[in-house]
């Protein structure tokens, strides 16, 4: 079994990294390759785990949903495309490598 944390997780640690762009901006962009070292180190070896976790995580969180970080701040869900999908895509069926989060 092996221990990562949880795309909730791995994006508050992204966005706490991220702090004063998103209070001068309003939004964030994060890539899935990101999102998916945060959750382990060895993000290429556990592929396939971890992207059925943000899978998951996604389908919570269609475009256009509301997600709430760790701080209680409120965003709108969006995803994007990349030039090239290189680690996976939030979704089996669609494009989209990068997620979109605005301040509400």
């Amino acid at each position: 079994m092996i221990k990562m944390k949880t795309v909730d997780d791995a994006i508050n640690e992204l966005l706490s990294e991220d702090e004063y762009f998103i209070r001068r901006d309003g939004f964030v962009i994060l890539r899935i390759q990101d999102i998916a070292k945060k959750m382990h180190f060895q993000c290429w070896k556990y592929r396939k785990k971890i992207l059925d976790e943000i899978h998951k995580w996604a389908e919570q969180y269609p475009s256009h949903s509301q997600w709430t970080d760790a701080e209680g701040r409120e965003y709108i869900v969006g995803y994007g495309q990349q030039m090239h999908p290189a680690y996976g895509t939030f979704r089996e069926d669609r494009e989209g490598d990068m997620l979109e989060l605005v301040r509400k």
